[in-house]
């Protein structure tokens, strides 16, 4: 048993119980007032920024939808941001990053049309915000694609164009600029829904579909050498969707 030693009101934390209730468990998250929490939807995508996990889009199972919301960590707490000006459109299965305290958005599917737009919130002064590259030409409209950041630069792999895509591009903030990524070695064949992180130097991708069925291989991308490798297959891992979740501080 511990106990509180910061002069504030004590609390007894038992070490025994914490330790069985909080490792490999999940939880329900309870909110504590703010406004009503998103409406079902799938979907969409979510990012962390800070102390917060904004959510924006999806599909509500009549329409798609570009509500966007924010839980705060620290106050446990939802609310509804209502940015002025512009804003992306209603979409679904679009990606987003997060750049120097900036949320980015890219492409999607609006109901109608695969889209290739850009979008910018930044989080300070809540506002959107269209990305005007300088250089370079962006991938073609899409939905279902993956994407990371990594040292300055967003990463966008796969997703479906009319075709299903295996192509690989770069987006360098600080140069505003456009490119496809030169790659080598063992390139994943192409898919969408695909689920993709950045970890130290590297990009994993884990399953998707290939148009014919779900896949369950895992490849893994080297930013440093620009090749790709398979990892293996991981038996039992069947993703139908991508999500990606990344944090700044």
């Amino acid at each position: 048993m511990e106990r509180s030693t910061t002069g504030e009101a004590e609390m007894e934390v038992d070490d025994v119980e914490c330790s069985k209730s909080a490792i490999n468990q999940w939880s329900v998250v309870k909110p504590f007032g703010g406004c009503q929490p998103p409406k079902q939807r799938s979907l969409h995508a979510s990012i962390v920024v800070g102390d917060c996990l904004y959510i924006f889009g999806g599909y509500d199972g009549s329409s798609r939808v570009n509500d966007f919301y924010k839980f705060s960590f620290k106050a446990s707490k939802w609310s509804q941001i209502h940015p002025a000006g512009s804003s992306p459109t209603a979409r679904d299965r679009h990606v987003v990053v997060s750049y120097a305290e900036k949320i980015y958005i890219f492409a999607g599917y609006d109901g109608n049309n695969r889209v290739n737009d850009f979008w910018q919130y930044d989080t300070e002064h809540e506002v959107w915000s269209t990305v005007d590259p300088a250089l370079g030409n962006p991938p073609t409209p899409r939905h279902s694609h993956s994407g990371v950041e990594y040292d300055g630069s967003m990463y966008i792999f796969a997703g479906y164009d009319g075709n299903y895509r295996s192509d690989f591009h770069r987006y360098n903030f600080p140069q505003r600029k456009w490119s496809i990524v030169p790659v080598k070695g063992s390139v994943p064949k192409a898919r969408y829904r695909t689920s993709a992180v950045a970890y130290k130097n590297r990009m994993l991708v884990v399953g998707g579909h290939d148009g014919a069925k779900h896949l369950n291989d895992f490849y893994q991308f080297n930013f440093d050498t620009l090749e790709w490798s398979s990892s293996g297959a991981q038996r039992g891992i069947c993703f139908g969707g991508g999500m990606l979740l990344s944090s700044i501080s």
